[in-house]
């Protein structure tokens, strides 16, 4: 093993090593995958499988699945730039920001992403472990040996990648199922020198710029032991402990073992390196040459225990099969691997470097994977894991061999994800199926993939891999699971951007709690930037007792030409009910016409005008009708719709509006019969609420808008609800509006009449609707799934984003001093 620097040079994507071989390096895009989706996952072995297969000629290969610092600042940096900064909001966004990072660098430590690379040696320069030759002269001698052999002396020529580039097409072409994406010189030369600089902060700019200097700076690091056996990194006053463990030992039947998917999962990051190679068709060193001594050693075995008439031990009969197994693979010509597999874990101090071991032995031993420390062996495993090292003939220890068939079930090239790259914290990923018991916190804990979301990407143009411009946003589940906390929380983080924003609270429940907030934070003086936050807010309380209210939401008042006389007409219908006649119909359209005629010539008129014109008609039922209507408004919530048009309408200019209405008496449950007059009302107040969110979303296109909805169910609850949910989605994408729809069932979200959908959707548990969620979010209905969702607990959903994918989330509000904002009656989830 030489344990000098093997580079010469760097170039694209290309490596060039003192022996002369040359390797390429290609990025893997991740697929994503979702957590219980057994059927995409077979699917994707299979791609990897065929993919590999391509690369036999190659005779060696290497995977890597490397840690990458997240770089949280830099995106937090791009989502700067949509904030209003110039608003009273803009203080609150710059405390949660910076307040998110050291949060989550708190919780979780450096944030990182896993990244897949595959390094392939370019067979015009491929040399096998069996035929390379062991040069045992000095370094100098050798590297010139090779080089004067090229013909390119001592210095490396500046064009030494043009005589690789058909080879490299080739290799492209046989890796172009994984999309592989070639490497920069700088990314290239990057995650070389990460190889010296593991679990150390790091200038990333800087280390490329040493090695572009001198090539001989790439592994500039200082290797140190501390108890003899423990591997500590120096570099530039920065210091590293790190453990190299080697698997040892697989189960048996390596179906559905997912390795890498399980070590993703971990608490911490865990590098995981593979050296691969195909074993060879004949000769002392191939795999099959190898079966054969040992399938002789074992048969000898059999014999001397037969002769003694000894019961055979399981293990020997075991192995007998499996050897036997390997033949017939080679057989059928199947591809057969050899690889060393070596996890790689950093600390800080080596009680943290203990304890991750731990973790990962106690895991990986459920799975049946034998993972072991190799204190003898940790300098060979630093430099044998070095990026175009590849197995030779004097590696034997930690060798696994199987069919690359086999080798396929780890589960190459898959993350789980969810959300947008660019947005705000809201949670973080659940890797379990099981339930928490209620312990969301623990949930929390366990996990190092936060969940960042940024609605307002769902209308933009550009954004990689999305799947729907669909805008409107879906949040369902039964009371008390979190769903007012995560509506809530989304309302905040998105009223900071550069965005009008509306919120209707028909449950008038949010106003009081934000004003005593508010006034804790005067009495006690701290705490600016909130109490400017809540200073800012338009909070709007439609009551019908004071005169001021009257008329605010009166469709001849707040609405034009057609819309108006439709609001009208679904209001006076819904009150009337079974006792509107098509002759009071008839009548009252009229009325509504000639009245709207009026208003359009700046008449201050109102709905009053229309009751009170249907009592001059000659028909006694439609007097009747009007007489009703007048009795009804008078001294009722209907008075805030049915005005004599004095009052303006109401406001849609402020940033941040929060809308509620006291005196709001909405049926508990969705049928369409045996409302109270009550409930009509209520219906009716609801209904002109769902016209004004329209008006909200079409008054300036330039501007994004969202409305949140609470308490939504009641659109689909009647014919008349349907059809204004339908107008409220179709405002949409070609105005920049929002829709957030808050409800409790999934089958409030679809209808036959409406298959607009929602492009984004959080759902939180409803016992009695797993079935339906499953189907709603076409996520595959098993066992397995129905417990993945039945078992979530409070502050837990399934978060289908618009780029198609689906994930069990936990919510985190992560700030209690902000969150207290949404301890309401309804909710119970308090901040976390």
């Amino acid at each position: 093993m030489n344990y000098q620097n093997n580079i010469w040079d760097i170039k694209d994507n290309l490596i060039l090593r003192k022996d002369g071989s040359v390797f390429a390096i290609y990025q893997i895009p991740s697929k994503v995958i979702n957590s219980v989706d057994g059927k995409t996952k077979e699917k994707h072995k299979d791609l990897v499988y065929t993919a590999l297969s391509h690369l036999r000629t190659y005779h060696d290969f290497e995977i890597r699945m490397v840690p990458m610092d997240l770089n949280l600042y830099s995106r937090y940096q791009k989502l700067a730039l949509d904030i209003d900064w110039e608003s009273e909001a803009g203080n609150l966004a710059d405390y949660i920001l910076n307040n998110t990072i050291d949060h989550l660098e708190s919780e979780i430590g450096q944030l990182y992403e896993y990244h897949y690379f595959i390094l392939v040696p370019l067979k015009s320069l491929m040399v096998s472990m069996d035929l390379k030759s062991v040069i045992y002269e000095g370094y100098r001698s050798s590297r010139n040996l090779v080089l004067n052999t090229l013909g390119i002396g001592e210095t490396v020529p500046s064009n030494w990648t043009e005589a690789y580039q058909n080879q490299k097409e080739v290799l492209e072409n046989n890796l172009s199922l994984l999309n592989a994406q070639r490497l920069t010189t700088d990314e290239n030369i990057f995650i070389h020198r990460l190889q010296y600089l593991r679990g150390q902060v790091y200038h990333k700019d800087s280390e490329i710029e040493m090695v572009h200097n001198a090539i001989e700076n790439l592994d500039e690091t200082n290797i140190e032991f501390e108890h003899v056996n423990i591997m500590k990194l120096t570099n530039m006053g920065e210091t590293s402990y790190v453990a190299f463990l080697p698997i040892n030992g697989l189960p048996e039947n390596m179906s559905y073992l997912h390795l890498q998917e399980e070590l993703q999962a971990l608490r911490f990051p865990v590098e995981s390196d593979f050296k691969i190679q195909f074993s060879l068709p004949k000769g002392i060193f191939s795999l099959l040459g190898k079966a054969k001594r040992a399938r002789q050693r074992l048969k000898n075995t059999i014999t001397e225990a037969e002769e003694v008439e000894d019961v055979q031990k399981g293990s020997v009969i075991k192995s007998k099969f499996l050897l036997e197994d390997l033949q017939a693979k080679f057989d059928k010509d199947e591809p057969l691997v050899t690889y060393l597999h070596t996890l790689t874990i950093t600390a800080f101090t080596l009680e943290e470097l203990k304890a991750k071991y731990e973790l990962l032995y106690a895991t990986l031993n459920q799975l049946s994977v034998e993972v072991v420390r190799a204190n003898a062996d940790q300098v060979y495993l630093f430099y044998k894991n070095r990026m175009t090292e590849t197995l030779d003939r004097e590696d034997r220890n930690f060798l696994q061999a199987m069919s690359l068939k086999a080798f396929c079930e780890n589960l190459f090239f898959m993350t789980k994800k969810v959300g947008t790259d660019i947005g705000f914290a809201i949670g973080r990923i659940d890797n379990q199926i099981d339930s928490w018991q209620g312990d969301y916190q623990k949930a929390i804990e366990a996990s190092s993939s936060p969940v960042f979301t940024n609605l307002l990407q769902a209308n933009k143009l550009g954004v990689k891999d999305k799947s729907t411009n669909n805008p409107h946003v879906a949040i369902i589940g039964e009371t008390g699971t979190g769903k007012s906390f995560l509506t809530k929380l989304l309302f905040t983080y998105h009223s900071l951007l550069k965005t009008k924003i509306l919120y209707i609270d028909p449950k008038a429940e949010m106003r009081k709690q934000y004003q005593k907030v508010l006034k804790d934070h005067q009495k006690s003086n701290d705490f600016e930037e909130l109490q400017d936050y809540i200073k800012s807010i338009n909070f709007i309380t439609l009551d019908a007792r004071y005169e001021k209210n009257h008329g605010t939401l009166d469709p001849l008042v707040f609405l034009k030409g057609q819309e108006a006389r439709d609001l009208a007409d679904s209001m006076i219908d819904t009150l009337l009910g079974k006792d509107n006649s098509l002759r009071i119909r008839n009548a009252y359209l009229k009325s509504l016409d000639k009245y709207l005629a009026k208003r359009s010539h700046g008449e201050k008129v109102g709905m009053i005008h229309v009751f009170k014109d249907l009592l001059k008609h000659e028909d006694e039922s439609v007097k009747e009708a009007g007489d009703y209507l007048l009795t009804a408004v008078n001294q009722s919530i209907l008075s805030l719709c049915f005005s004599d048009g004095q009052n303006e309408a109401i406001s849609v200019d402020s940033k941040i509006t929060i809308l509620e209405i006291n005196g709001l008496n909405l049926p508990n449950d969705k049928a369409n019969s045996d409302l109270t007059p009550d409930e009509k009302k209520s219906l009716t107040i609801m209904y002109a609420l769902g016209y004004y969110c329209t008006k909200f979303g079409k008054q300036d296109r330039t501007v994004e808008t969202i409305e949140f909805f609470d308490e939504a169910w009641f659109f689909n609850s009647t014919t008349v609800g349907k059809q204004i949910l339908k107008r409220m989605k179709r405002v949409g994408r070609s105005e920049n509006n929002f829709l957030v729809f808050i409800t409790q069932s999934v089958h409030d979200l679809s209808s036959e009449e409406d298959g607009t959908g929602f492009g984004s959707v959080f759902a939180f548990l409803e016992d009695t609707e797993i079935d339906d969620v499953l189907d709603y979010l076409k996520i595959p209905n098993n066992e397995t799934t129905k417990e993945w969702l039945g078992n979530m607990t409070m502050a837990q959903c399934i978060y289908l984003d618009t780029f198609g994918r689906k994930e069990r989330i936990t919510v985190d509000g992560m700030f209690p001093e902000i969150t207290q904002l949404f301890d309401t009656v309804e909710t119970k989830l308090q901040a976390v």
